[in-house]
């Protein structure tokens, strides 16, 4: 197992290009309609998790690809200074610099608005857990005039605010059963995995389409949760109150709870979309059997995702191949290299030649596709 340039190259196409068919399915609601919503929140992880994890595998299969990456791996190998800098040190550099501040920030804004919230909670009205049926004893749920609309925060240590207005027992019910799901759900802590993406991954477009889209289809799994079981007044009810709470969060200026992450205000098409869902309902065989679906197709994805990779390949022209010296052309199929026991390498041809190379020769041969011995099964087979 290891990371290459070819293997994280075929991590950002697989996770791209899903991201792209995803949201062309669920602007058509055939997402949904296939998977479900928890199924859809399974197949955007398994998208972060294969950008996550950029490996190549021992048993992958190397696919020439000459037209995808001799170009690009000529270019990013060419030397830009007489120090022997090349173009992508530079490349390198830039984006493992962003990363860190981006990661930095992330992790500082958490700390930040974990301890304004715990100021916040210590000034506010502790509501009694068990009247709102929330049986998780580290749940808190605090009543404040300093929030001016819901919000549940906290990857360890989690809590519900709510603001301090009138509301009615039926309305706050409601409310803190939403706030809940999100706890129980664990999306506070996949959202911050999300954002983590983005972090390392801050010049890629795709993986905010990725936190945005997830975003909504937390809101429409946490308002089916909430809905199981209730009658067409009671999700009306729900509705109504939804729609207070979203009108005045379009004018909060709020920046707790799950914003630090980077929550998007709500757009009205999704206030919609929630409305639309709820009145159609899904039934719970529905969804599970879409969830299964998902799992099933993002298994698949990920098996076969890691099975090939493509890399670049060069053929020697006959013209060049000097068979009046005996000179002839080396390739994959024809040499391997060996491992020694003490970490160095050997270059070897079916015709016997051997050549020590060093450790840098040795790697560029790996990422072309050269096979690789150690030196206790060679002497075996030998």
């Amino acid at each position: 197992m290891k990371i290459t340039f070819f293997s994280i190259a075929m991590s950002i196409i697989w996770g791209s290009a899903l991201m792209v068919v995803f949201t062309i399915l669920r602007n058509r609601s055939k997402l949904i309609d296939i998977c479900s919503v928890s199924g859809i929140i399974v197949l955007y992880i398994f998208c972060a998790v294969r950008m996550m994890v950029p490996v190549e595998l021992p048993w992958v299969k190397v696919i020439p690809a000459e037209t995808l990456f001799n170009a690009l791996y000529l270019a990013i190998r060419k030397e830009v200074s007489v120090s022997g800098v090349k173009v992508y040190h530079i490349v390198a550099g830039v984006w493992i610099t962003g990363a860190i501040v981006k990661t930095a920030d992330l992790v500082l804004r958490y700390i930040k608005y974990k301890n304004q919230i715990a100021k916040l909670a210590e000034n506010g009205k502790s509501l009694e857990t068990s009247n709102y049926g929330v049986k998780a004893p580290s749940v808190k749920i605090i009543q404040t005039q300093a929030v001016d609309t819901p919000l549940s925060f906290g990857l360890l240590d989690r809590i519900i605010l709510i603001p301090d207005e009138d509301y009615s027992d039926d309305d706050r019910a409601l409310i803190i059963r939403h706030e809940y799901m999100h706890l129980i759900n664990n999306d506070l802590a996949v959202q911050f995995l999300i954002n983590m993406l983005c972090a390392i991954y801050w010049w890629n477009p795709f993986v905010y389409l990725l936190r945005l889209d997830l975003e909504q289809y937390f809101e429409l799994r946490c308002d089916s949760n909430v809905t199981q079981g209730m009658s067409e007044s009671q999700i009306a009810d729900y509705l109504d109150v939804l729609l207070k709470v979203y009108k005045k969060k379009r004018r909060s200026s709020n920046r707790y709870g799950i914003g630090f992450l980077g929550t998007h205000k709500r757009r009205e098409k999704d206030i919609k979309e929630r409305f639309v869902m709820l009145s159609k309902g899904q039934h719970r065989r529905k969804r599970t059997i879409g969830k299964i679906a998902a799992i099933v197709i993002a298994s698949a994805f990920m098996v076969i995702s890691y099975s090939f990779i493509f890399q670049s390949n060069y053929e020697m022209p006959e013209m060049e191949i000097n068979k009046d010296t005996g000179a002839y052309e080396v390739n994959q199929n024809n040499s391997y290299l060996i491992k020694r026991n003490d970490g160095t390498y050997v270059w070897c041809t079916e015709e016997g030649f051997e050549s020590e190379v060093d450790s840098d020769v040795a790697n560029m041969l790996i990422n072309e596709g050269f096979k690789i011995i150690e030196e206790q099964e060679h002497d075996e087979a030998n």
